[in-house]
C-alpha cells in the first residue's frame, strides 16, 4: 500500500508530510490520533504541513474539526501547489492563524509558527526522514531531443 502521508508529533508541534495524493483513511486516523494526544486545549499546538499537492478529503477534514472541537490551530502549509495555496489563502480570510508558503519560503513558515533556531534545525532533519517514507511515482524520463544533423 502506498504511503501518502507521514505524521510526526514533536512536543506541541504536529508535522505532516504529504505526497501529491489524498491520504488514506488509516494514515489520516493516525494523524488525528497524534493530534488528539496533544489536546484537549490545543492553544499551544502548532501544525506544519509540507505537501506536494495532496490533502484531506471533505470527510477527513470533518473528522479533523471533530477532534479539535472546531478550534483553529496555528498552521503553516508549505507547497508549490497553486490549488493548495489558493485553498489555504481562502481559509485564512476567516482563520488568520493558518498561512501558506512556497517551498522556498519555509523559513517564513517557521517564523509564522514561532519556532526557535533549535526547532528549525531539528525540523530540517525530521522533514528529510519523513520525505524518505513517502511513496512517489516513478520519475518520468523525457524523450531524447533530436538534434538536426551537423553540416
Amino acid at each position: 500500500m502506498p504511503t501518502n502521508l507521514v505524521t510526526r508529533g514533536i512536543g506541541s508541534l504536529l508535522v505532516l508530510h504529504e505526497n501529491a495524493e489524498t491520504p488514506s483513511d488509516p494514515e489520516w486516523d493516525d494523524c488525528l490520533r497524534q493530534l488528539a494526544s496533544m489536546g484537549p486545549d490545543f492553544s499551544k499546538v502548532k501544525v506544519l504541513v509540507v505537501t506536494e499537492g495532496g490533502g484531506p478529503t471533505p470527510a477527513q477534514r470533518s473528522r479533523l474539526s471533530a477532534v479539535t472541537g472546531g478550534k483553529t490551530l496555528r498552521s503553516a502549509v508549505v507547497t508549490e501547489s497553486v490549488r493548495v495555496r489558493f485553498i489555504v489563502s481562502s481559509v485564512a480570510l476567516f482563520m488568520p492563524a493558518i498561512a501558506s508558503f512556497g517551498v522556498e519560503e519555509i523559513g517564513r513558515a517557521y517564523g509564522h509558527l514561532r519556532l526557535d533556531v533549535q526547532q528549525r534545525v531539528m525540523l530540517e532533519r525530521v522533514l528529510k526522514e519523513m520525505s524518505d517514507g513517502l511513496t512517489r511515482p516513478p520519475p518520468t524520463i523525457p524523450p531524447p531531443r533530436l538534434r538536426p544533423p551537423r553540416k
